[in-house]
């Protein structure tokens, strides 16, 4: 009985220490459920569109959408669009813009519950090489480049990446500007949230859930003799 309960003890411990490990408390800046149509037909070059209305999230601020055509070979005709949970952004063949979502809101701790960093997600392939850039409050923007063809869900951006990113947890706003070295990039942007990358159990932890479930098993084989 006694080495059934301390096998109990021991895979309790290890699974709770499993779970913390890869628990987290994440906080949505963004998921795009609030619909907006911004538009730049038939512009010319140096010419902004600016949108700015409550992101709909539980996030006291509002989401500013601003698209500035910086060049172009003609009329310029490019759009950022926000439906079906998703951000869309393109341009035609002979536009060159740039696309900067930001959000203000009041001071929150983006590093609660253990957060230590920015999840996004790009759920289609992108056309034409895109470079992200983030900023938090203000500060320099750091640049990720991401290939012709790039996609995924998981996308993670450490905040010690960030050059305020010791300002996580007084975070006041968050930029992110979407740019390509040439025209006609299209993008898809799903999700803007702080979170931590899902953590692997050190093989410790795996020990000591082994060892627990195989004393568990040896004191059940005890009683039933």
């Amino acid at each position: 009985m006694k080495t059934s309960r301390i096998a109990l003890v021991i895979a309790a411990f290890s699974t709770l220490t499993w779970s913390l490990g890869v628990s987290a408390v994440p906080i949505t800046i963004d998921d795009f459920k609030t619909d907006v149509t911004l538009l730049n037909n038939n512009f010319a070059p140096d010419v902004s569109s600016i949108f700015t209305a409550d992101s709909g999230i539980g996030m006291v601020g509002d989401r500013t959408i601003e698209l500035n055509v910086f060049q172009g070979g003609g009329p310029a005709s490019s759009a950022a669009v926000v439906v079906s949970d998703l951000l869309s952004l393109s341009n035609n063949v002979t536009t060159d813009s740039i696309v900067t979502v930001s959000w203000n809101f009041l001071t929150t701790d983006l590093t609660a519950g253990g957060n230590t960093g920015l999840f996004f997600g790009l759920p289609a392939p992108i056309d034409n090489d895109l470079t992200i850039g983030f900023a938090l409050n203000g500060g320099t923007s750091f640049s990720q480049f991401f290939p012709d063809g790039a996609s995924g869900s998981d996308f993670f951006l450490p905040f010690s990446d960030l050059t305020n990113g010791s300002d996580a947890d007084i975070a006041t706003s968050l930029e992110v500007a979407f740019s390509s070295s040439g025209p006609a990039w299209d993008a898809a942007f799903d999700f803007v949230r702080a979170d931590k990358p899902p953590e692997v159990p050190v093989p410790a932890t795996f020990s000591l859930l082994a060892l627990g479930l195989l004393g568990i098993g040896l004191g059940r084989r005890k009683r039933a003799r």
